[in-house]
């Protein structure tokens, strides 16, 4: 399974509101509603090859994809008719693609279901509902509308995705659930904001984007892991080149290795809050709540995407970039001394590193057009990086 143009999805709308809740909603397609669908039919996830019928071994499970293994072609074909459904009431409006396929082992499933997904690209499943010619439109989206929400006093039309976004993003903050929230500190709860005002003595539980003074100004971050796709080019090949040993361990080692990397992207942006955010953070009137001063757009696999007060963008940047390095040397260390990890010690890097684009806007300025080129400045950072490493003979890609 693989989520498409996930960034328009994240952004379609524009509000921070609702861009938050998509946001929301694709982290939980890859972790809780997975889980629960296979609950719902009864699988059982393993570590390894599945030797029984009802057994599921996911390869991948991040950053809107999902590469799973199953022991028999009927659940297989259950859980793909199941999630489907799932996906299209959970993320109304999210186009997405499914590829099936069996093999005579587990490798060799991963590698032509790699390829059959590549070919169902060109051919996305539509969207619906729907609009016909007498159907009230959302003027946001310009979908079919399908109710009536209340944003601030006002009252507005929104299609059934932006419905889903704003239900979600109002557990999230009731919860506190979003992945980099530090934990509370002398009874004190920290949020992120939800929308581009902010009142602190009126600000409810609408909480919003707490600016300096005299600036409305952000920063929009996007950062990448280098060298990831090379690593798992070369760990692909040396499966290929030893399918009884290594061929044996890929499912595990891309796993974990998958795992890792994502562990990693959340710790060091809980570390970047918990060192930079933090102390910028605004009180709100007769509650125990500080808004930090940001907005996490992406969080998953090896990508950071988030909305940055200007005057805290440059710190948070540094730190996270410092806290990734570290994290991720530290957790491959732990990885090496596996034994399912042996055949491919040669292919694992001590650590990976970040490259990162920041486009500075003012609060007013579209956000994809803001993200599209900060995504340009991180390409041409990553640019630089490889002539600086391969200038220098360098063993890692520098940040």
């Amino acid at each position: 399974f693989e989520a498409n143009s996930i960034q328009a999805y994240i952004l379609q709308g524009g509000r921070l509101r609702d861009i938050g809740g998509a946001s929301d909603l694709r982290d939980q397609l890859c972790t809780t509603d997975i889980e629960a669908a296979c609950k719902q039919i009864q699988l059982e996830e393993v570590r390894h090859a599945p030797d029984g019928a009802r057994q599921i071994l996911f390869t991948r499970k991040a950053s809107g994809a999902i590469y799973a293994v199953l022991g028999s072609v009927e659940a297989a074909r259950e859980l793909a008719a199941l999630w489907s459904l799932w996906v299209r009431q959970r993320c109304p409006g999210l186009s997405f693609n499914q590829a099936l396929n069996s093999g005579a082992n587990v490798f060799q499933v991963i590698g032509e279901g790699s390829k059959a997904l590549g070919q169902v690209r060109s051919m996305p499943a539509p969207g619906l509902p729907t609009a016909a010619p007498m159907v009230e439109r959302s003027p946001r989206t310009g979908l079919s509308a399908s109710q009536q929400s209340h944003v601030l006093g006002q009252q507005e039309l929104v299609d059934s995705a932006v419905s889903a976004r704003r239900r979600v993003i109002e557990q999230a903050q009731r919860d506190n659930r979003n992945k980099l929230n530090p934990q509370p500190v002398d009874g004190l709860r920290y949020v992120f904001p939800v929308n581009l005002e902010f009142d602190p003595e009126g600000d409810a539980d609408e909480y919003g984007f707490p600016f300096e003074k005299q600036s409305r100004s952000v920063g929009i971050l996007h950062a990448d892991a280098n060298g990831l796709g090379q690593v798992l080019l070369k760990i692909i090949a040396t499966a290929e080149k030893d399918p009884q040993t290594a061929g044996k361990h890929f499912p595990e080692f891309l796993a974990r290795l998958s795992a890792c990397v994502a562990d990693a992207t959340v710790a060091a942006g809980r570390r970047a809050v918990e060192s930079v955010l933090v102390h910028s953070a605004a009180h709100v009137s007769g509650k125990p709540v500080r808004v930090l001063p940001a907005r996490p757009i992406l969080l998953a696999g090896d990508d950071l995407t988030i909305i940055l007060r200007a005057d805290v963008a440059l710190p948070f940047l540094d730190t996270f970039s410092a806290a990734f390095e570290q994290e991720t040397r530290a957790s491959f260390a732990k990885l090496r001394k596996e034994e399912f990890a042996r055949p491919f010690k040669g292919q694992l890097p001590t650590a990976l590193t970040m490259c990162a684009g920041l486009q500075f806007v003012r609060n007013n300025f579209p956000f994809s057009q803001a993200l599209h080129l900060a995504e340009d400045l991180c390409s041409a950072a990553k640019k630089q990086a490889k002539d600086l490493q391969a200038r220098h003979k360098l063993d890692l890609t520098p940040a």
